[in-house]
């Protein structure tokens, strides 16, 4: 009976997340339809404009179109969201480092031995922690910007 009624909701979520995936403009019309000719060119170039719907549009969609324009102001704030991307990944190391950590303090307790290789391990997990999620905010305000500068431009 669970089963029954879960695949025809699994199917019909990844339809309208198919659906959902699509660029979205101003005046909402997508990406793959041409921009219907206007009186005015301000009036084109106002629906030409990318809009950030988190939700709508897909983060890699958005950095392929940021990507395809020129723009020597997009184009760094691309480098420095790829150089946060890759430096967020830096978070995972705590998981080695507080697993290592934590066992020294325990075997140190044990044979009442110094305690501060341990501790050293457990500091590093927890800035390593700590580095991941600030790079990881980095990127998405420099994101953020990259849209909002791109919509400057071509606005």
């Amino acid at each position: 009976m669970k089963k029954t009624l879960f695949i025809p909701l699994l199917v019909l979520a990844a339809f309208t997340k198919a659906q959902d995936s699509s660029f979205c403009y101003i005046g909402g019309i997508a990406a793959s339809k041409t921009v219907p000719a206007f009186g005015s060119s301000a009036e084109q170039k106002n629906l030409s404009s990318l809009i950030l719907m988190p939700y709508v549009m897909n983060e890699k969609e958005v950095m392929k179109l940021l990507k395809e324009k020129k723009s020597s102001s997009v184009q760094k704030l691309l480098r420095k969201i790829k150089f946060s991307k890759n430096m967020s990944l830096i978070g995972f190391a705590a998981i080695p480092a507080g697993i290592i950590g934590t066992l020294s303090v325990v075997e140190a307790s044990k044979s009442h031995a110094p305690q501060s290789l341990g501790l050293g391990f457990i500091a590093l997990g927890a800035v390593s922690l700590s580095s991941g999620f600030y790079f990881n905010h980095e990127r998405k305000m420099n994101y953020k910007k990259a849209i909002a500068t791109y919509n400057q431009i071509y606005d």
